[in-house]
């Protein structure tokens, strides 16, 4: 019993979020918002109480240049009609983060996280996702996604609620 307790995987599911991208500067999918792949949350069974959507991603800015990365949660009952989901405070089903601004040229090796209560959400999700540089040409950004869950409604094997 205490083995579970100490292996994080046997406790948590993940799946695909963001289909990885280049983004440079200035070009067509600068700032574009995109529609993440349809998650259904019956596929972790007892384990998506709640999760984040994590975005990770390398930069190649110039001097006092930015990233912006937004996103937005969002669910449906069918898989096609999709509504914005904001769920049980303090979680928020929009985020965004800023990263960059150094004085110089810099790489950066980052991860946008977004957490998110999906108690209340209906079976199908998914993430809307815009990558933003201020750079107007050249600065690039290479990314990627993934939803990880866990919580449960009970602890394993003692049929008590969490």
């Amino acid at each position: 019993m205490m083995a579970i307790y100490t292996d994080v995987g046997a406790l948590i599911g993940a799946d695909c979020a963001a289909v990885g991208a280049v983004i440079t500067a200035g070009a067509g999918n600068d700032g574009v918002e995109v529609d993440g792949p349809t998650i259904d949350r019956f596929g972790f069974s007892d384990r998506g109480m709640s999760g984040s959507f994590l975005i990770p991603f390398k930069t190649v800015m110039a001097t006092l240049e930015t990233l912006t990365v937004a996103t937005q949660i969002q669910d449906s009952a069918n898989g096609s009609s999709w509504a914005d989901f904001d769920g049980p405070a303090p979680l928020s089903g929009t985020k965004s983060t800023v990263f960059g601004g150094a004085s110089g040229a810099q790489t950066l090796y980052k991860c946008h996280k977004h957490d998110i209560d999906l108690r209340m959400a209906r079976r199908y999700i998914r993430v809307q996702h815009t990558l933003t540089l201020s750079a107007v040409a050249t600065d690039t950004v290479a990314y990627a996604g993934a939803l990880v869950v866990g919580g449960m409604q009970e602890l394993p094997g003692t049929g008590e609620e969490a």
